[in-house]
């Protein structure tokens, strides 16, 4: 009877250890465990940490292209404008150095302002804003008037009565005998009323 108190102790004290090194394991289980979440947990937030700076690198770099489209935007459009005012500024400087193209002619008798500008193929509006003419747009003997031409080097000129080769040469500033070498005139060298002369310009 003795012995099997005795070996109900030992059993007792032999459970006892057992159940206490199954709950330190256990315990130290968990532990683990708490360990292993919160080292987790502590990369979540890292990667977490992470993306956000990634996507804040992200929205800095949309923001600066939508920057650089404005830019670039606002470049064409400057750059738009400036050749608008290129394209101004030629058509002006064409115009005006156009309308500073003259050839000097001195009205002879029996010209009309429609006469010359018939002779010369202009315009006669384009003879009157030349000279600031105001009706009734009278031209005088001698008067030397302006006539705007254009940029060819070679002027038409329809003989009139009166003229001769050594006049309309001094007419337009030419020498005589370019005049009628140029027109393959011949001797006498003379000229019929309604005649076309290519003036050479100098």
């Amino acid at each position: 009877m003795k012995i099997t108190i005795y070996g109900l102790i030992l059993l007792l004290f032999f459970g006892m250890v057992s159940t206490t090194t199954v709950s330190a394991n256990a315990d130290k289980t968990v532990e683990t465990l708490h360990q292993t979440i919160e080292t987790l947990r502590g990369r979540i937030d890292d990667r977490n940490t992470t993306i956000q700076a990634l996507r804040a690198r992200l929205d800095d770099r949309n923001r600066t292209i939508t920057e650089l489209r404005d830019r670039n935007q606002e470049l064409r459009k400057r750059l738009d404008n400036r050749n608008a005012t290129i394209v101004q500024l030629r058509t002006r400087l064409g115009k005006e150095v156009s309308e500073t193209i003259y050839e000097i002619y001195r009205v002879v008798g029996g010209d009309t302002l429609y006469k010359i500008a018939q002779r010369f193929n202009v315009p006669t509006k384009d003879i009157i804003e030349a000279n600031d003419m105001v009706h009734p747009y009278w031209v005088e003997i001698a008067e030397e008037i302006r006539i705007p031409v254009t940029n060819e080097k070679i002027i038409s000129y329809t003989v009139a009565q009166g003229d001769t080769v050594v006049k309309v040469a001094r007419q337009f500033n030419v020498d005589w005998v370019e005049l009628i070498n140029y027109n393959d005139i011949t001797e006498p060298w003379w000229l019929e009323i309604g005649q076309v002369l290519e003036i050479p310009k100098s």
